[in-house]
Protein backbone atom coordinates (compact mmCIF):
# COMPACT_ATOMS: atom_id res chain seq x y z
CA UNK A 1 0.00 0.00 0.00
CA UNK A 2 1.62 3.39 -1.24
CA UNK A 3 1.94 6.16 1.10
CA UNK A 4 -0.51 8.45 -0.62
CA UNK A 5 -3.07 5.41 -0.29
CA UNK A 6 -2.86 5.12 3.53
CA UNK A 7 -2.97 8.73 4.37
CA UNK A 8 -6.53 9.24 2.47
CA UNK A 9 -7.60 6.31 4.33
CA UNK A 10 -6.49 8.28 7.90
CA UNK A 11 -7.97 11.39 6.18
CA UNK A 12 -11.29 9.39 5.28
CA UNK A 13 -11.39 7.99 8.77
CA UNK A 14 -11.14 11.39 10.31
CA UNK A 15 -13.65 12.98 8.03
CA UNK A 16 -16.12 10.30 9.22
CA UNK A 17 -15.25 10.65 12.93
CA UNK A 18 -15.50 14.33 12.38
CA UNK A 19 -18.43 13.98 10.36
CA UNK A 20 -20.38 11.71 13.30
CA UNK A 21 -19.25 14.91 15.67
CA UNK A 22 -21.01 17.28 13.72
CA UNK A 23 -24.13 15.15 12.45
CA UNK A 24 -24.85 14.05 16.01
CA UNK A 25 -24.44 17.86 17.65
CA UNK A 26 -26.55 19.40 15.05
CA UNK A 27 -29.37 16.46 16.09
CA UNK A 28 -28.83 17.71 19.53
CA UNK A 29 -29.45 21.21 18.38
CA UNK A 30 -32.40 20.16 16.69
CA UNK A 31 -34.12 18.71 18.66
CA UNK A 32 -33.15 21.11 21.95
CA UNK A 33 -34.31 20.94 24.91
CA UNK A 34 -35.33 17.55 24.59
CA UNK A 35 -32.60 15.17 23.64
CA UNK A 36 -29.68 14.80 26.22
CA UNK A 37 -26.27 16.81 25.32
CA UNK A 38 -22.73 14.94 26.62
CA UNK A 39 -21.54 18.48 25.80
CA UNK A 40 -21.03 18.47 22.39
CA UNK A 41 -22.52 21.69 21.78
CA UNK A 42 -20.73 23.71 24.23
CA UNK A 43 -17.10 21.64 22.28
CA UNK A 44 -18.65 23.07 18.84
CA UNK A 45 -19.73 26.69 20.34
CA UNK A 46 -16.48 27.13 21.94
CA UNK A 47 -14.17 26.02 19.36
CA UNK A 48 -16.56 28.98 17.11
CA UNK A 49 -15.41 31.10 19.90
CA UNK A 50 -11.52 30.18 19.31
CA UNK A 51 -11.93 30.50 15.68
CA UNK A 52 -13.91 34.16 15.87
CA UNK A 53 -10.50 35.99 16.20
CA UNK A 54 -9.20 34.17 13.03
CA UNK A 55 -12.56 36.12 10.88
CA UNK A 56 -11.15 39.15 11.19
CA UNK A 57 -8.18 38.61 9.50
CA UNK A 58 -9.69 36.67 6.97
CA UNK A 59 -12.39 39.48 5.80
CA UNK A 60 -9.61 41.45 5.28
CA UNK A 61 -8.59 39.23 3.11
CA UNK A 62 -11.71 38.75 1.64
CA UNK A 63 -11.97 42.59 1.42
CA UNK A 64 -8.92 43.53 -0.17
CA UNK A 65 -7.85 40.41 -1.95
CA UNK A 66 -10.03 42.21 -4.81
CA UNK A 67 -7.04 43.97 -5.67
CA UNK A 68 -4.46 41.22 -6.52
CA UNK A 69 -7.09 40.80 -9.07
CA UNK A 70 -6.90 44.42 -10.22
CA UNK A 71 -3.34 45.04 -10.24
CA UNK A 72 -2.80 41.49 -12.42
CA UNK A 73 -5.40 43.21 -15.21
CA UNK A 74 -2.96 46.14 -15.05
CA UNK A 75 -0.08 44.31 -15.46
CA UNK A 76 -1.11 41.94 -18.47
CA UNK A 77 -2.33 45.50 -20.19
CA UNK A 78 0.99 47.06 -19.44
CA UNK A 79 2.73 44.81 -20.54
CA UNK A 80 1.68 45.58 -24.25
CA UNK A 81 3.63 48.74 -23.55
CA UNK A 82 6.17 48.09 -21.18
CA UNK A 83 8.31 45.00 -22.55
CA UNK A 84 9.91 44.63 -18.95
CA UNK A 85 6.42 44.07 -17.47
CA UNK A 86 5.94 40.59 -20.26
CA UNK A 87 7.70 37.95 -17.83
CA UNK A 88 5.29 39.03 -14.98
CA UNK A 89 2.59 39.25 -17.84
CA UNK A 90 3.38 35.86 -18.56
CA UNK A 91 2.62 34.71 -15.44
CA UNK A 92 -0.07 36.15 -14.39
CA UNK A 93 -1.64 35.11 -17.62
CA UNK A 94 -1.01 31.60 -16.81
CA UNK A 95 -2.47 31.66 -13.59
CA UNK A 96 -5.37 33.49 -15.33
CA UNK A 97 -5.93 30.76 -17.79
CA UNK A 98 -5.53 28.13 -14.88
CA UNK A 99 -8.39 29.56 -13.22
CA UNK A 100 -10.40 29.96 -15.93
CA UNK A 101 -10.56 26.05 -16.16
CA UNK A 102 -11.48 25.96 -12.88
CA UNK A 103 -15.09 25.71 -13.04
CA UNK A 104 -15.94 23.31 -15.79
CA UNK A 105 -14.24 21.26 -13.30
CA UNK A 106 -16.00 22.30 -10.45
CA UNK A 107 -18.66 21.22 -12.27
CA UNK A 108 -18.16 17.39 -12.60
CA UNK A 109 -17.86 17.45 -8.68
CA UNK A 110 -20.98 19.25 -8.43
CA UNK A 111 -23.15 16.65 -10.40
CA UNK A 112 -22.14 14.29 -7.74
CA UNK A 113 -24.14 16.36 -5.23
CA UNK A 114 -27.76 16.00 -4.72
CA UNK A 115 -30.58 17.66 -7.39
CA UNK A 116 -30.55 21.54 -7.61
CA UNK A 117 -34.63 21.28 -6.45
CA UNK A 118 -33.89 18.97 -3.94
CA UNK A 119 -30.93 21.71 -2.55
CA UNK A 120 -33.52 24.52 -2.82
CA UNK A 121 -36.37 22.63 -1.03
CA UNK A 122 -34.22 22.19 2.04
CA UNK A 123 -32.96 25.61 1.93
CA UNK A 124 -36.49 26.88 2.26
CA UNK A 125 -37.23 24.67 4.50
CA UNK A 126 -34.25 25.83 6.53
CA UNK A 127 -35.12 28.82 6.37
CA UNK A 128 -38.56 28.88 7.85
CA UNK A 129 -37.30 26.62 10.74
CA UNK A 130 -34.54 28.75 11.65
CA UNK A 131 -36.56 31.59 11.32
CA UNK A 132 -39.13 30.07 13.81
CA UNK A 133 -37.04 29.04 16.17
CA UNK A 134 -36.72 32.29 18.57
CA UNK A 135 -41.17 32.36 18.72
CA UNK A 136 -41.46 28.43 19.37
CA UNK A 137 -43.96 28.42 22.26
CA UNK A 138 -41.85 26.55 24.49
CA UNK A 139 -38.49 28.59 24.06
CA UNK A 140 -40.31 31.92 24.30
CA UNK A 141 -43.96 31.32 26.13
CA UNK A 142 -44.88 35.04 26.34
CA UNK A 143 -44.02 35.33 22.48
CA UNK A 144 -41.27 38.02 23.59
CA UNK A 145 -40.25 40.13 19.80
CA UNK A 146 -36.73 39.38 19.27
CA UNK A 147 -34.19 41.93 17.58
CA UNK A 148 -33.31 45.10 18.70
CA UNK A 149 -34.95 47.22 16.44
CA UNK A 150 -38.06 45.05 15.78
CA UNK A 151 -39.68 46.87 18.84
CA UNK A 152 -38.82 50.11 16.85
CA UNK A 153 -40.76 48.56 14.01
CA UNK A 154 -43.85 48.08 15.85
CA UNK A 155 -44.08 51.54 17.47
CA UNK A 156 -43.38 52.67 13.74
CA UNK A 157 -46.67 50.89 12.90
CA UNK A 158 -48.70 51.70 15.91
CA UNK A 159 -48.55 55.34 15.03
CA UNK A 160 -48.81 54.48 11.55
CA UNK A 161 -52.50 52.61 12.51
CA UNK A 162 -53.45 55.60 14.40
CA UNK A 163 -53.29 57.72 11.66
CA UNK A 164 -55.63 58.07 8.88
CA UNK A 165 -54.64 56.76 5.77
CA UNK A 166 -53.41 59.53 4.11
CA UNK A 167 -51.25 60.46 6.68
CA UNK A 168 -49.79 56.89 7.65
CA UNK A 169 -48.73 57.05 4.12
CA UNK A 170 -46.85 59.97 4.37
CA UNK A 171 -45.06 58.84 7.80
CA UNK A 172 -43.93 56.30 5.88
CA UNK A 173 -42.01 58.79 4.04
CA UNK A 174 -41.02 60.70 7.16
CA UNK A 175 -41.00 58.38 10.23
CA UNK A 176 -38.50 54.92 10.44
CA UNK A 177 -35.14 56.91 11.09
CA UNK A 178 -36.41 59.71 8.70
CA UNK A 179 -38.39 57.89 6.27
CA UNK A 180 -35.46 55.83 4.75
CA UNK A 181 -37.98 52.67 5.08
CA UNK A 182 -41.15 53.27 3.11
CA UNK A 183 -41.70 49.89 1.36
CA UNK A 184 -41.18 48.23 4.33
CA UNK A 185 -43.35 49.82 6.57
CA UNK A 186 -46.50 50.54 4.18
CA UNK A 187 -46.34 46.47 3.57
CA UNK A 188 -46.84 46.16 7.46
CA UNK A 189 -49.29 48.85 7.73
CA UNK A 190 -51.45 47.22 5.02
CA UNK A 191 -51.33 43.95 6.49
CA UNK A 192 -52.20 45.00 9.95
CA UNK A 193 -55.25 46.69 8.42
CA UNK A 194 -56.63 43.23 7.61
CA UNK A 195 -57.07 42.60 11.62
CA UNK A 196 -53.56 42.07 12.42
CA UNK A 197 -51.40 43.45 15.14
CA UNK A 198 -47.68 44.57 14.80
CA UNK A 199 -46.55 42.61 16.83
CA UNK A 200 -47.96 39.53 14.95
CA UNK A 201 -47.02 41.16 11.70
CA UNK A 202 -43.44 41.32 12.90
CA UNK A 203 -43.57 37.75 14.24
CA UNK A 204 -44.53 36.49 11.19
CA UNK A 205 -42.37 38.34 8.73
CA UNK A 206 -39.42 36.58 9.11
CA UNK A 207 -40.99 33.14 7.74
CA UNK A 208 -41.29 34.89 4.62
CA UNK A 209 -38.65 36.79 4.15
CA UNK A 210 -36.06 33.79 4.97
CA UNK A 211 -37.60 31.66 1.92
CA UNK A 212 -37.41 34.81 -0.04
CA UNK A 213 -33.77 35.45 0.45
CA UNK A 214 -32.82 31.98 -0.47
CA UNK A 215 -34.64 32.11 -4.11
CA UNK A 216 -33.42 35.20 -4.56
CA UNK A 217 -30.19 34.18 -4.10
CA UNK A 218 -31.14 30.95 -6.37
CA UNK A 219 -32.57 33.26 -8.95
CA UNK A 220 -28.86 35.60 -9.32
CA UNK A 221 -26.46 32.84 -9.30
CA UNK A 222 -28.11 30.74 -11.97
CA UNK A 223 -28.75 33.92 -14.10
CA UNK A 224 -25.07 34.84 -13.33
CA UNK A 225 -23.44 31.87 -13.63
CA UNK A 226 -26.18 29.85 -15.94
CA UNK A 227 -25.52 26.71 -13.65
CA UNK A 228 -28.84 25.35 -11.87
CA UNK A 229 -26.02 23.10 -9.68
CA UNK A 230 -24.36 25.62 -8.20
CA UNK A 231 -27.30 28.12 -7.77
CA UNK A 232 -29.03 24.98 -5.57
CA UNK A 233 -25.82 24.54 -3.70
CA UNK A 234 -25.44 28.54 -2.62
CA UNK A 235 -29.11 28.95 -1.62
CA UNK A 236 -28.46 26.36 0.68
CA UNK A 237 -25.96 28.21 2.05
CA UNK A 238 -27.86 31.43 2.64
CA UNK A 239 -30.15 30.10 5.17
CA UNK A 240 -26.99 28.99 7.54
CA UNK A 241 -25.36 31.81 6.92
CA UNK A 242 -25.26 35.45 8.66
CA UNK A 243 -27.66 36.89 6.36
CA UNK A 244 -30.43 34.70 8.40
CA UNK A 245 -29.21 34.81 12.03
CA UNK A 246 -27.83 38.84 12.01
CA UNK A 247 -31.11 39.64 10.71
CA UNK A 248 -33.28 38.24 12.99
CA UNK A 249 -31.52 39.26 16.36
CA UNK A 250 -30.53 42.43 14.82
CA UNK A 251 -34.54 43.39 13.50
CA UNK A 252 -32.43 44.31 10.37
CA UNK A 253 -35.94 43.71 8.17
CA UNK A 254 -36.12 46.75 5.70
CA UNK A 255 -32.38 45.41 5.01
CA UNK A 256 -33.52 42.15 4.90
CA UNK A 257 -36.19 42.48 2.60
CA UNK A 258 -33.52 44.62 0.54
CA UNK A 259 -31.22 42.37 -0.18
CA UNK A 260 -33.72 40.17 -1.71
CA UNK A 261 -34.86 42.91 -4.09
CA UNK A 262 -31.03 43.63 -4.65
CA UNK A 263 -30.25 39.72 -5.85
CA UNK A 264 -33.20 39.78 -8.27
CA UNK A 265 -31.79 43.05 -9.43
CA UNK A 266 -28.61 41.96 -10.23
CA UNK A 267 -29.87 39.16 -11.27
CA UNK A 268 -32.00 41.15 -14.28
CA UNK A 269 -28.34 42.95 -14.71
CA UNK A 270 -26.19 39.89 -15.37
CA UNK A 271 -29.26 39.04 -17.90
CA UNK A 272 -29.14 41.91 -19.32
CA UNK A 273 -25.20 42.57 -19.75
CA UNK A 274 -25.60 39.28 -21.75
CA UNK A 275 -28.44 40.92 -24.04
CA UNK A 276 -27.54 44.48 -23.90
CA UNK A 277 -29.93 45.69 -26.76
CA UNK A 278 -33.20 43.48 -24.58
CA UNK A 279 -35.71 46.22 -23.35
CA UNK A 280 -37.61 44.40 -20.91
CA UNK A 281 -34.77 43.44 -18.90
CA UNK A 282 -33.62 47.55 -19.07
CA UNK A 283 -36.90 48.46 -17.60
CA UNK A 284 -36.59 45.28 -14.89
CA UNK A 285 -33.22 47.29 -13.96
CA UNK A 286 -34.89 50.92 -13.66
CA UNK A 287 -37.68 49.58 -11.72
CA UNK A 288 -35.93 46.84 -9.04
CA UNK A 289 -33.83 49.79 -8.73
CA UNK A 290 -36.86 51.84 -7.77
CA UNK A 291 -37.63 49.70 -5.23
CA UNK A 292 -34.78 48.79 -4.13
CA UNK A 293 -33.91 52.83 -2.59
CA UNK A 294 -37.56 52.66 -1.02
CA UNK A 295 -36.95 49.50 0.95
CA UNK A 296 -33.50 50.70 2.06
CA UNK A 297 -31.20 53.15 0.81
CA UNK A 298 -28.06 52.59 2.20
CA UNK A 299 -28.33 48.56 0.40
CA UNK A 300 -29.22 50.92 -2.53
CA UNK A 301 -26.30 52.55 -2.20
CA UNK A 302 -24.00 49.82 -2.10
CA UNK A 303 -25.68 48.18 -4.98
CA UNK A 304 -25.91 51.08 -7.37
CA UNK A 305 -22.26 51.71 -6.82
CA UNK A 306 -21.34 48.18 -7.83
CA UNK A 307 -23.89 47.89 -10.85
CA UNK A 308 -22.63 51.18 -11.63
CA UNK A 309 -18.91 50.36 -12.02
CA UNK A 310 -19.64 46.93 -13.97
CA UNK A 311 -21.40 48.68 -16.40
CA UNK A 312 -18.98 51.36 -17.04
CA UNK A 313 -16.43 48.69 -17.40
CA UNK A 314 -18.58 46.43 -19.69
CA UNK A 315 -18.93 50.12 -21.69
CA UNK A 316 -15.31 50.57 -21.61
CA UNK A 317 -14.77 47.06 -23.11
CA UNK A 318 -17.49 47.05 -25.79
CA UNK A 319 -18.46 51.08 -26.05
CA UNK A 320 -21.74 49.97 -26.74
CA UNK A 321 -24.50 52.54 -25.99
CA UNK A 322 -26.71 49.55 -23.89
CA UNK A 323 -24.35 49.31 -21.19
CA UNK A 324 -24.36 53.30 -20.60
CA UNK A 325 -28.55 53.33 -20.70
CA UNK A 326 -28.51 50.56 -18.16
CA UNK A 327 -26.13 52.99 -15.94
CA UNK A 328 -28.13 55.37 -15.94
CA UNK A 329 -31.18 53.33 -15.32
CA UNK A 330 -29.05 51.79 -12.38
CA UNK A 331 -28.30 55.39 -10.65
CA UNK A 332 -30.79 57.47 -11.94
CA UNK A 333 -34.07 56.48 -9.74
CA UNK A 334 -32.52 56.74 -6.94
CA UNK A 335 -31.47 60.43 -7.46
CA UNK A 336 -34.08 61.33 -7.97
CA UNK A 337 -36.38 59.62 -5.38
CA UNK A 338 -33.78 60.93 -3.25
CA UNK A 339 -34.16 64.37 -4.41
CA UNK A 340 -38.02 64.11 -4.51
CA UNK A 341 -38.46 62.70 -1.09
CA UNK A 342 -36.33 65.95 0.53
CA UNK A 343 -37.81 68.34 -1.35
CA UNK A 344 -41.39 67.25 -0.24
CA UNK A 345 -40.65 65.96 3.30
CA UNK A 346 -37.77 67.98 3.77
CA UNK A 347 -35.86 65.01 5.09
CA UNK A 348 -31.99 64.98 5.29
CA UNK A 349 -30.70 63.16 1.76
CA UNK A 350 -29.01 60.06 1.60
CA UNK A 351 -25.41 61.55 0.41
CA UNK A 352 -26.11 64.56 3.83
CA UNK A 353 -27.29 61.55 6.02
CA UNK A 354 -23.84 59.55 4.72
CA UNK A 355 -21.43 62.21 5.52
CA UNK A 356 -22.92 61.78 9.07
CA UNK A 357 -21.29 58.07 9.30
CA UNK A 358 -17.74 58.66 7.99
CA UNK A 359 -14.94 59.73 10.04
CA UNK A 360 -11.91 59.45 7.59
CA UNK A 361 -9.22 60.96 10.91
CA UNK A 362 -11.27 58.50 13.65
CA UNK A 363 -11.67 55.46 11.19
CA UNK A 364 -8.81 55.01 9.64
CA UNK A 365 -6.48 55.34 13.06
CA UNK A 366 -8.57 53.12 14.61
CA UNK A 367 -9.30 50.71 11.69
CA UNK A 368 -8.22 47.25 13.11
CA UNK A 369 -9.90 48.04 16.77
CA UNK A 370 -13.11 49.70 14.91
CA UNK A 371 -13.14 46.67 13.01
CA UNK A 372 -12.78 44.09 15.85
CA UNK A 373 -15.91 45.93 17.63
CA UNK A 374 -17.72 45.57 14.46
CA UNK A 375 -17.02 41.64 13.97
CA UNK A 376 -16.30 40.35 17.27
CA UNK A 377 -19.29 42.28 19.57
CA UNK A 378 -21.83 43.79 17.37
CA UNK A 379 -24.62 41.24 17.88
CA UNK A 380 -22.91 38.97 19.92
CA UNK A 381 -20.67 38.28 17.09
CA UNK A 382 -22.99 36.76 14.77
CA UNK A 383 -20.82 38.05 11.69
CA UNK A 384 -17.24 36.38 13.09
CA UNK A 385 -18.11 33.23 11.40
CA UNK A 386 -14.84 31.52 10.15
CA UNK A 387 -15.95 28.83 8.35
CA UNK A 388 -17.96 31.73 5.84
CA UNK A 389 -15.04 34.27 5.24
CA UNK A 390 -12.58 31.34 5.10
CA UNK A 391 -14.63 29.89 2.10
CA UNK A 392 -14.83 32.93 1.06
CA UNK A 393 -11.63 34.06 0.95
CA UNK A 394 -10.19 30.81 -0.81
CA UNK A 395 -12.96 31.46 -3.41
CA UNK A 396 -11.65 35.45 -3.47
CA UNK A 397 -8.23 34.46 -4.50
CA UNK A 398 -9.26 30.97 -6.82
CA UNK A 399 -11.87 32.64 -9.44
CA UNK A 400 -11.07 34.34 -12.32
CA UNK A 401 -12.76 37.74 -12.93
CA UNK A 402 -13.32 37.16 -16.70
CA UNK A 403 -16.68 36.02 -16.56
CA UNK A 404 -19.53 38.67 -16.09
CA UNK A 405 -20.72 37.70 -12.84
CA UNK A 406 -17.49 37.05 -11.39
CA UNK A 407 -16.76 40.61 -12.17
CA UNK A 408 -19.95 41.61 -10.53
CA UNK A 409 -18.97 40.50 -7.21
CA UNK A 410 -15.55 42.11 -7.46
CA UNK A 411 -16.96 45.27 -7.67
CA UNK A 412 -19.64 44.38 -5.15
CA UNK A 413 -16.85 43.50 -2.70
CA UNK A 414 -14.74 46.56 -3.91
CA UNK A 415 -17.31 48.78 -3.79
CA UNK A 416 -18.12 47.81 0.26
CA UNK A 417 -13.92 47.66 0.80
CA UNK A 418 -13.40 50.96 0.17
CA UNK A 419 -16.16 52.26 2.09
CA UNK A 420 -15.66 49.73 5.33
CA UNK A 421 -12.02 52.21 5.49
CA UNK A 422 -14.06 55.11 6.70
CA UNK A 423 -16.79 53.62 8.92
CA UNK A 424 -17.59 53.27 12.71
CA UNK A 425 -17.24 49.40 14.36
CA UNK A 426 -21.23 49.54 13.88
CA UNK A 427 -21.82 50.67 10.87
CA UNK A 428 -18.64 48.61 9.41
CA UNK A 429 -21.15 45.70 10.87
CA UNK A 430 -23.79 46.87 8.46
CA UNK A 431 -21.73 47.12 5.12
CA UNK A 432 -20.24 43.66 6.26
CA UNK A 433 -23.97 42.10 6.15
CA UNK A 434 -24.83 43.61 2.84
CA UNK A 435 -21.46 41.84 0.86
CA UNK A 436 -21.88 38.78 -0.80
CA UNK A 437 -19.73 36.70 1.46
CA UNK A 438 -22.40 34.01 1.78
CA UNK A 439 -22.24 33.87 -2.49
CA UNK A 440 -18.08 33.51 -2.37
CA UNK A 441 -18.32 31.04 0.65
CA UNK A 442 -20.50 28.96 -1.35
CA UNK A 443 -17.97 29.22 -4.24
CA UNK A 444 -15.33 28.55 -2.22
CA UNK A 445 -16.71 25.46 -1.12
CA UNK A 446 -16.98 24.35 -4.71
CA UNK A 447 -13.29 25.22 -5.23
CA UNK A 448 -12.23 23.11 -2.59
CA UNK A 449 -15.00 20.05 -3.93
CA UNK A 450 -13.04 20.11 -6.85
CA UNK A 451 -9.66 19.88 -5.26
CA UNK A 452 -10.43 17.12 -2.56
CA UNK A 453 -12.71 15.50 -5.49
CA UNK A 454 -10.18 15.44 -8.03
CA UNK A 455 -8.41 12.65 -5.10
CA UNK A 456 -11.38 10.83 -4.15
CA UNK A 457 -15.11 11.56 -4.76
CA UNK A 458 -16.25 9.76 -1.00
CA UNK A 459 -14.02 12.39 0.76
CA UNK A 460 -15.28 15.49 -1.22
CA UNK A 461 -18.92 14.08 -0.20
CA UNK A 462 -17.77 13.89 3.49
CA UNK A 463 -16.02 17.53 2.98
CA UNK A 464 -19.37 18.84 1.55
CA UNK A 465 -21.79 17.24 4.49
CA UNK A 466 -19.41 18.66 7.02
CA UNK A 467 -19.55 21.93 5.63
CA UNK A 468 -22.83 21.87 5.67
CA UNK A 469 -23.71 20.43 8.97
CA UNK A 470 -21.03 23.05 10.63
CA UNK A 471 -22.95 25.61 8.92
CA UNK A 472 -25.95 24.59 10.12
CA UNK A 473 -25.00 24.08 13.54
CA UNK A 474 -23.97 27.56 13.68
CA UNK A 475 -27.12 28.82 12.36
CA UNK A 476 -29.36 26.63 14.95
CA UNK A 477 -26.99 27.84 17.76
CA UNK A 478 -27.18 31.56 17.36
CA UNK A 479 -30.94 31.26 16.85
CA UNK A 480 -30.63 29.71 20.34
CA UNK A 481 -27.99 31.95 21.39
CA UNK A 482 -26.38 28.88 23.02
Amino acid sequence: MSLLTTVRIIAIYLAIGFLVFTVTTLGILILYPYAPDPGFSSILSESSLLGAPLSVILLFGVLYGWTLSAARRVIVRLSCWIPSLSPSARLLGGIRSKQASEPAESLDILSTLPRPVFLLGISLAAGIFLAWIPYRPDLNPTGGLIGIDTGIYVDWIARMLSLPPAQAVAYSFVGGLNGSRPLVLLTLYMVCLGGNSPSFTIQILPLFLAPSLSLAVYVFVYFGKGDVRLAGLTSLFTPFSYYLTTAMWGGYYANWLALVIGFLFLACLLRQSRSPTRVKYLVAIVLLSTILFLAHPWTWLLFASASAAFEFSLWFDTRRTPHALSLVGIVLPGVLLDYVKTLVFSTPSVVLDLTTKISVGGSVVGFWSLTVDGLLYTHSGLLANWLFMGLALVSSFAKSVRGSFERLLMFWVAAGSVSFLFLDGYNKARLVFDLPIPILGAMGAVVLLQRVGSGNVLLARLFFVEVLTLAGAYALQSMLLL
